[in-house]
């Protein structure tokens, strides 16, 4: 079950597929894709045109750059892109 907590932005075209949890106070900029049972944790940020790769895990107050392809789990408090 899809789980999304409070206070989030979901802009245009944001995408949280099957099975994901949002933490709360988060933003999926337009265009981002969780796919199936991602975990986002509490004040994250994900940029626009990113793909976060199935059973990935995005620590709370991470930021990842746009047009970005995340394929493992990203620790809290990181900046990360590519």
């Amino acid at each position: 079950m899809t789980k999304v907590g409070s206070d989030n932005l979901l802009m245009i075209n944001a995408h949280v597929a099957h099975d994901c949890t949002v933490g709360n106070r988060c933003i999926l900029a337009n265009n981002a894709t969780l796919a199936g049972h991602v975990s986002v944790d509490d004040f994250a940020i994900i940029g626009g045109m990113t793909a976060v790769h199935q059973f990935c895990i995005i620590g709370a107050h991470v930021m990842v750059g746009g047009c970005s392809g995340v394929a493992q789990d990203v620790p809290p408090v990181c900046d990360c892109a590519g």
